[in-house]
């Protein structure tokens, strides 16, 4: 990114020709479809007003003035954060890396972090990454990023170390079980498919997960869908569980393959742009088997307009939480210095009508808050059942694990990933997928949560017995086969998996219901009191 001087008027100057382009180039999103000229004389007297306030900032404030924070990293930011959460500036890395996801691409070392206890925490590595093939671990603290001390950074600038141009050195100072140790690794291009290699329940069940929603996503899933109806696919279960969103258009994609042709699909429409209506063009072929989605309340963006889309037309039955509620889609901008603005420009509603948009907002808690509605309204399926709006999609038959005082602690603390990195340094234990943890491993886990200060009675813990193997079994296969490979070993004791299972005839005598139902394309609305 360009920087820029720091004194005189040169400076000054410079940064004005900084700001104006950018300030344009929103004001042309923002007002397309009126006259240019009139668009730029809407936004002059504010960008001279900005002009004259960043230069007294500059030249009076107590301390040297960085441009880039003052602009990139705060005033355009905050401009945004005005607007709505999901209207978003990207800097020169952020705008590299949004390029990237979207065609399922990206440079990194391929670790996950959380952020914890002022620390952070590797949740775990993607199978053969960088950091996989080099050591790190799930549990691992990390201590250093490039010799900068992880405790001084923010998460951004975590992110911007970590996923730097292919070739970049990494060096990665972590703690594990006390001990300090050091990585260096390369940074290197990875594509992970956003659509998990199919799995099979039980004979005739086909199992699918999507990850995320990108340009290889309708590609990957007609290669699985092919692959399942080649071995006798009778059912399906798709799990779109923790799944973000991504590109709008490759869940219209992946709606196309379920879908009878000329179904509606999604409508967006927004202020300054004409309404566009989705309809499926391929069709599925006449492959109408009994479908079941998982969906929890990180489903979000296009997994959700995807799940309304099939639950409008009785495709699919829903299992699982009321959904994220994110119902606006964003275009992404180029800006100068190879920067970009990703803009809220519509809503999409899902064919009978519904807007899935949440309200409230928390800035502080940096989701949507989950504030019942008091008069829901319905919209109508194609065979004529109720779905609901406003607060994401919200699932045919409602499951979601229910954590008790004990459970929760273990889970927010990540004890178990914590205890499993010590125990495997401690013990080394030669892992395949049918892999169990021993009574032994249990009891020095019980030794370890108690070491640590978590309360629990002797019938508690033993109560918790199986979910505690399962836990630990999940953080073992996690450091042995990576983020990728592992959900794949855990379908069997997936409680909601089974749960899908169970709900497939449900999802049979909808698709009937759907059969029998007229096609002719219109909902009503009712209000629930």
């Amino acid at each position: 990114m360009t920087k820029l001087k720091q004194r005189g008027w040169a400076h000054i100057t410079r940064c004005a020709l900084l700001l104006c382009p950018l300030i344009l180039s929103i004001g042309s999103v923002l007002w397309m479809g009126y006259k240019r000229h009139l668009a730029r004389v809407a936004v002059a007297p504010e960008s001279k007003y900005f002009a004259r306030v960043y230069s007294l900032v500059s030249a009076n404030f107590a301390d040297p003035v960085s441009p880039e924070n003052a602009i990139y990293h705060g005033a355009i930011p905050a401009m945004l954060r005005a607007l709505d959460p999901h209207s978003t500036f990207f800097d020169e890395q952020a705008f590299r890396r949004q390029n990237q996801a979207a065609n399922g691409n990206y440079s990194g070392i391929g670790v996950e972090l959380t952020y914890q206890n002022h620390q952070f925490i590797v949740v775990g590595c993607h199978s053969n990454s960088a950091a996989q093939r080099a050591g790190i671990h799930p549990g691992d603290l990390l201590a250093a990023v490039n010799g900068k001390a992880a405790d001084a950074l923010k998460a951004s600038e975590v992110i911007g170390l970590l996923s730097g141009p292919e070739g970049t050195t990494t060096q990665l100072s972590i703690v594990r079980d006390g001990r300090p140790l050091d990585f260096s690794m390369k940074t290197e291009i990875m594509s992970r498919k956003s659509v998990a290699d199919v799995a099979w329940i039980r004979p005739g069940i086909a199992y699918l997960a999507i990850v995320v929603f990108n340009e290889a996503t309708p590609t990957e899933l007609v290669a699985n869908l092919k692959k399942c109806q080649q071995e006798g696919m009778q059912g399906l279960i798709l799990d779109l569980r923790d799944n973000p969103g991504g590109l709008v258009r490759a869940a219209v994609g992946v709606a196309d393959q379920f879908l009878r042709i000329g179904e509606l699909i999604l409508c967006q429409r927004g202020r300054a742009f004409p309404s566009m209506t989705y309809v499926a063009k391929h069709g599925n072929g006449g492959h109408e088997y009994p479908m079941v989605i998982l969906v929890n309340r990180n489903t979000a963006s296009a997994a959700e307009a995807l799940t309304g889309a099939l639950q409008d037309h009785d495709r699919a039955w829903v299992l699982g939480d009321d959904t994220y509620g994110k119902g606006v889609v964003q275009t992404v901008n180029e800006l100068p210095e190879d920067t970009g603005l990703g803009l809220v420009k519509s809503r999409y509603y899902t064919p009978s009508g519904r807007l899935l948009q949440r309200k409230h907002y928390s800035a502080a808690l940096g989701r949507y808050e989950r504030k019942a509605a008091p008069d829901m309204v319905a919209w109508i399926t194609d065979s004529g059942r109720p779905v609901y709006a406003s607060a994401g999609v919200g699932p045919d038959e409602h499951y979601a694990p229910q954590y008790d005082r004990f459970q929760s602690s273990l889970t927010s603390g990540f004890a178990h990933l914590e205890f499993t990195n010590q125990y495997l340094s401690r013990h080394p234990t030669k892992v395949d997928e049918h892999w169990q943890p021993d009574d032994g491993m249990v009891g020095e886990f019980r030794d370890y949560v108690r070491q640590h200060q978590l309360k629990f009675t002797k019938a508690e813990f033993a109560r918790h017995d199986e979910w505690i193997r399962q836990r630990l079994r999940q953080a073992v296969l996690r450091t042995t086969f990576g983020l990728d490979e592992t959900p794949r070993l855990l379908l069997a004791t997936d409680a909601m998996v089974q749960r899908a299972l169970d709900a497939m005839p449900k999802a049979q005598a909808l698709l009937e219901s759907a059969g029998r139902a007229p096609q002719n394309g219109h909902s009503a609305a009712v209000a629930r009191r």
